[in-house]
Parts: structure tokens; sequence; C-alpha cells
């Protein structure tokens, strides 16, 4: 049984052995790249579906505003007139109105929230991105000029890791966040 167990060891070795020298790093670090752009222009497509609903909602609200502003208009006509059983109907109206603009409000600020998060998402993604193909750039660099990109990688000179990691500062995601607040209140400001 034991002779079988180290066959079997012997040759997943040797397929795996035979694999590493089939899999070319180049174009699995190109694939890489480009998985994580495909993954970054989903993303940038669910932020834009995320901002068109959060303008559907922005609609809601001004219209539910010139709604109670128009009911506000009824209500003292209402009184004026001792009219008491449509004042109550305005008023219930005017209720309803209140809670539903509540309700608007809340996921306004919800869809804030996440679109916020998911554009920093985007700035952190995209700087990696772009950290990646400037060392696979730098890397197929040294590959046209006579070293083999292949045995570096194999060797650990260069890991997947330090290819992850991104080269952004604290201070680049701070002004780019504030930037995009900037943008944003100033966006928000326009539409009312």
């Amino acid at each position: 049984m034991t002779i079988i167990k180290r066959l079997t060891n012997l040759l997943t070795a040797d397929i795996h052995a035979v694999l590493d020298l089939i899999e070319d790093p180049v174009v699995i670090l190109k694939q890489a790249i480009r998985d994580m752009e495909a993954s970054i222009e989903e993303q940038h497509k669910s932020e834009c579906i995320l901002k068109a609903n959060l303008n559907i909602l922005l609609m809601e609200e001004q219209q539910l505003n010139k709604q109670t502003e128009s009911i506000n208009l009824d209500l003292e006509h209402s009184f004026k007139t001792n009219n008491s059983k449509l004042a109550k109907k305005l008023i219930k109206r005017k209720l309803l109105l209140k809670k539903y603009n509540e309700i608007i409000q809340q996921n306004i600020h919800s869809l804030n929230e996440t679109i916020s998060h998911l554009h920093k998402q985007l700035i952190e993604k995209n700087s990696q991105c772009e950290s990646i193909k400037q060392e696979s750039f730098q890397l197929f660099q040294q590959n046209n000029n006579g070293e083999n990109t292949t045995t570096k990688l194999r060797q650990g000179t260069v890991t997947t890791n330090s290819l992850l990691t991104p080269s952004i500062t604290r201070e680049e995601v701070e002004l780019a966040y504030l930037t995009e607040q900037h943008a944003r209140e100033q966006y928000v400001r326009e539409q009312s």
C-alpha cells in the first residue's frame, strides 16, 4: 500500500513539475491584469447604476417636496374656509408624504454610503492595477533586454505579493477622498 502511495506522490510531483515548466509567468501575469481590469470595469458599471438610482431618488424627493408645498397651500385655503373635512384629508396626505420622504432620505443616505465605499474600492483597485502594470512593464522590458523573466519569476526575485501590493500612500488616498467628496457635494448642490 505504501509503495502505491509513494508512486502516486512521485507521479503527481512530476506532473506538477511539468506544468510549472509549461506555464509562462508572463502570460499568467497578463491574464491577471486583464481579469483585474474586467473587475474594475464591472465595479465602475455598478457605481454608475447606483448613481442613476440615486438620481432617481433625488428626483422623487423633489417631487415630494413640490407635493408637500401644494398640500400646504391647500391646507391654508381649507383652514381659511373652515373646511375641516378637507383639512384632515390633506393632513393625512401630508403625513404619508412625510413618511415616504423619510424612507427616501434613508435610501439616499444608504446609496451615498454604498457609492462612496465602492468608489474607494475602485480607487484602490485602479492603483493596484496600475502598480502591477508598471511592474509587469518593467519585467517585459527586462525580458526584451535579454533577461529571462520566467527564470526571474521562478527564482522568487519578483513575487506575486510584491506585484499586488499597492504603491499608494495614505495622503494620496485622503486627497482623492476629499476631492471626490467635494465633487459629490457640488453635484448634490447642482441637483438641488
